[in-house]
Protein backbone atom coordinates (compact mmCIF):
# COMPACT_ATOMS: atom_id res chain seq x y z
CA UNK A 1 0.00 0.00 0.00
CA UNK A 2 3.06 2.29 0.84
CA UNK A 3 4.68 1.63 -2.79
CA UNK A 4 1.45 2.41 -4.44
CA UNK A 5 1.12 5.53 -2.45
CA UNK A 6 4.46 7.00 -3.17
CA UNK A 7 4.12 5.72 -6.96
CA UNK A 8 1.42 7.75 -6.95
CA UNK A 9 3.24 11.29 -5.43
CA UNK A 10 6.19 10.70 -7.62
CA UNK A 11 4.32 9.94 -10.73
CA UNK A 12 1.77 12.89 -9.88
CA UNK A 13 4.84 15.76 -9.09
CA UNK A 14 5.92 14.25 -12.46
CA UNK A 15 2.95 15.16 -13.62
CA UNK A 16 3.27 18.74 -12.53
CA UNK A 17 6.83 18.89 -14.01
CA UNK A 18 5.72 17.34 -17.57
CA UNK A 19 2.60 20.36 -17.17
CA UNK A 20 5.20 22.79 -16.97
CA UNK A 21 8.10 21.53 -19.22
CA UNK A 22 5.56 21.09 -22.29
CA UNK A 23 3.65 24.48 -21.75
CA UNK A 24 7.37 25.98 -22.03
CA UNK A 25 8.15 24.18 -24.95
CA UNK A 26 4.89 23.76 -26.42
CA UNK A 27 4.62 22.71 -30.16
CA UNK A 28 8.70 23.11 -30.24
CA UNK A 29 9.61 19.98 -28.82
CA UNK A 30 10.84 17.23 -31.15
CA UNK A 31 8.37 14.99 -32.16
CA UNK A 32 8.70 11.29 -34.24
CA UNK A 33 6.97 10.50 -37.07
CA UNK A 34 3.36 10.00 -36.64
CA UNK A 35 2.56 10.07 -40.25
CA UNK A 36 4.09 7.81 -42.69
CA UNK A 37 5.60 9.27 -45.46
CA UNK A 38 4.50 10.48 -48.83
CA UNK A 39 3.68 7.35 -51.12
CA UNK A 40 3.84 4.57 -48.26
CA UNK A 41 1.99 1.46 -48.72
CA UNK A 42 -0.39 1.87 -45.59
CA UNK A 43 -4.25 2.99 -46.92
CA UNK A 44 -3.91 5.49 -44.36
CA UNK A 45 -0.98 8.70 -43.47
CA UNK A 46 -2.00 8.07 -40.00
CA UNK A 47 -4.08 7.11 -36.97
CA UNK A 48 -5.99 10.22 -37.53
CA UNK A 49 -6.45 9.94 -41.00
CA UNK A 50 -7.95 6.33 -40.60
CA UNK A 51 -10.33 7.37 -37.57
CA UNK A 52 -11.31 10.28 -40.04
CA UNK A 53 -11.82 8.38 -42.79
CA UNK A 54 -14.10 5.94 -40.98
CA UNK A 55 -16.60 8.65 -39.70
CA UNK A 56 -14.79 8.67 -36.07
CA UNK A 57 -13.56 11.34 -34.33
CA UNK A 58 -9.80 12.39 -34.34
CA UNK A 59 -9.61 15.58 -31.89
CA UNK A 60 -8.26 13.41 -28.55
CA UNK A 61 -5.47 11.45 -30.12
CA UNK A 62 -2.36 13.13 -28.80
CA UNK A 63 -0.15 15.11 -31.15
CA UNK A 64 3.51 14.72 -29.59
CA UNK A 65 5.66 11.23 -29.60
CA UNK A 66 9.50 11.25 -28.60
CA UNK A 67 11.59 12.31 -31.39
CA UNK A 68 13.19 8.81 -32.04
CA UNK A 69 9.70 6.66 -32.83
CA UNK A 70 8.56 6.26 -36.50
CA UNK A 71 5.06 4.70 -37.37
CA UNK A 72 5.33 1.18 -38.25
CA UNK A 73 1.64 0.29 -38.96
CA UNK A 74 -1.70 0.84 -38.83
CA UNK A 75 -3.92 -2.58 -37.54
CA UNK A 76 -8.04 -2.13 -37.86
CA UNK A 77 -10.15 -5.28 -36.33
CA UNK A 78 -14.10 -4.95 -36.41
CA UNK A 79 -16.91 -7.45 -35.53
CA UNK A 80 -20.49 -6.97 -34.82
CA UNK A 81 -19.80 -5.42 -31.17
CA UNK A 82 -16.71 -3.64 -32.05
CA UNK A 83 -14.34 -1.52 -34.41
CA UNK A 84 -10.57 -0.87 -33.25
CA UNK A 85 -8.10 0.71 -34.70
CA UNK A 86 -4.38 0.96 -33.90
CA UNK A 87 -1.19 2.39 -34.59
CA UNK A 88 2.42 1.20 -33.43
CA UNK A 89 5.05 3.31 -33.32
CA UNK A 90 8.66 2.12 -33.22
CA UNK A 91 12.06 2.95 -31.73
CA UNK A 92 15.11 1.02 -30.30
CA UNK A 93 13.72 2.01 -26.90
CA UNK A 94 10.60 -0.26 -27.84
CA UNK A 95 7.15 -0.24 -29.34
CA UNK A 96 4.55 2.51 -28.27
CA UNK A 97 0.79 1.97 -29.57
CA UNK A 98 -2.08 4.36 -29.69
CA UNK A 99 -5.45 2.78 -29.96
CA UNK A 100 -9.04 3.79 -30.62
CA UNK A 101 -12.07 1.00 -29.56
CA UNK A 102 -15.49 1.56 -30.51
CA UNK A 103 -17.57 -0.79 -29.08
CA UNK A 104 -21.84 -0.88 -28.58
CA UNK A 105 -21.67 -0.94 -25.40
CA UNK A 106 -19.91 1.25 -22.56
CA UNK A 107 -16.97 -0.57 -21.19
CA UNK A 108 -15.34 2.47 -19.76
CA UNK A 109 -15.42 0.30 -16.27
CA UNK A 110 -12.73 -1.63 -17.07
CA UNK A 111 -10.59 1.41 -16.84
CA UNK A 112 -11.81 2.64 -13.67
CA UNK A 113 -11.67 -1.07 -11.75
CA UNK A 114 -7.50 -1.21 -12.81
CA UNK A 115 -6.06 -0.66 -9.01
CA UNK A 116 -2.88 0.32 -9.89
CA UNK A 117 -3.48 3.02 -12.00
CA UNK A 118 -5.14 6.84 -11.02
CA UNK A 119 -7.12 9.40 -12.42
CA UNK A 120 -5.79 12.60 -13.74
CA UNK A 121 -7.91 15.53 -15.40
CA UNK A 122 -6.31 16.99 -18.26
CA UNK A 123 -8.22 18.92 -20.97
CA UNK A 124 -11.72 18.01 -19.55
CA UNK A 125 -10.74 14.67 -20.40
CA UNK A 126 -10.13 12.18 -17.01
CA UNK A 127 -7.20 9.94 -18.29
CA UNK A 128 -6.43 7.07 -16.13
CA UNK A 129 -2.50 6.14 -15.67
CA UNK A 130 -0.88 2.83 -14.91
CA UNK A 131 2.78 1.89 -14.41
CA UNK A 132 4.35 -0.60 -14.10
CA UNK A 133 8.40 -0.35 -14.23
CA UNK A 134 9.15 0.36 -17.58
CA UNK A 135 6.12 -0.24 -18.96
CA UNK A 136 3.02 2.81 -19.32
CA UNK A 137 -0.27 3.09 -20.23
CA UNK A 138 -2.87 5.78 -20.45
CA UNK A 139 -6.13 5.49 -21.03
CA UNK A 140 -9.02 7.96 -21.75
CA UNK A 141 -12.97 7.95 -23.12
CA UNK A 142 -14.34 11.42 -25.19
CA UNK A 143 -16.64 11.06 -28.37
CA UNK A 144 -18.20 7.91 -27.42
CA UNK A 145 -14.17 6.42 -28.20
CA UNK A 146 -11.83 4.42 -25.42
CA UNK A 147 -8.17 5.65 -25.95
CA UNK A 148 -5.35 4.21 -25.07
CA UNK A 149 -1.98 4.66 -25.26
CA UNK A 150 1.03 1.99 -24.39
CA UNK A 151 4.65 1.71 -23.94
CA UNK A 152 6.33 -1.89 -24.19
CA UNK A 153 10.11 -1.73 -23.83
CA UNK A 154 12.67 -3.43 -25.85
CA UNK A 155 15.79 -2.60 -23.86
CA UNK A 156 16.95 -1.35 -20.82
CA UNK A 157 16.64 2.53 -22.10
CA UNK A 158 12.50 2.86 -21.93
CA UNK A 159 10.89 5.88 -22.49
CA UNK A 160 10.81 8.17 -19.36
CA UNK A 161 7.87 9.09 -17.22
CA UNK A 162 8.19 12.65 -18.60
CA UNK A 163 8.28 11.33 -21.50
CA UNK A 164 5.34 9.52 -21.37
CA UNK A 165 3.26 12.00 -19.60
CA UNK A 166 4.43 14.93 -22.61
CA UNK A 167 2.69 12.19 -25.07
CA UNK A 168 -0.84 12.53 -22.47
CA UNK A 169 -0.49 16.25 -22.08
CA UNK A 170 -0.41 16.74 -25.77
CA UNK A 171 -3.96 15.52 -26.10
CA UNK A 172 -5.64 18.12 -27.43
CA UNK A 173 -8.35 19.71 -25.59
Amino acid sequence: MRHLLWKRILFLSLSVICVISFASIGSTAPCGNLSFPEGSDSPYRSLADALTANKFCADHLPTWIPKDFSIENIDEKSNSKMYRISAEYVSLRGSLQIRALITSNNVLHFMEKDTDGYKILHNDLEIYLYTNQENYRASWFADDIIFTVSFYPNSPDSITEQEFLMIVESIPK
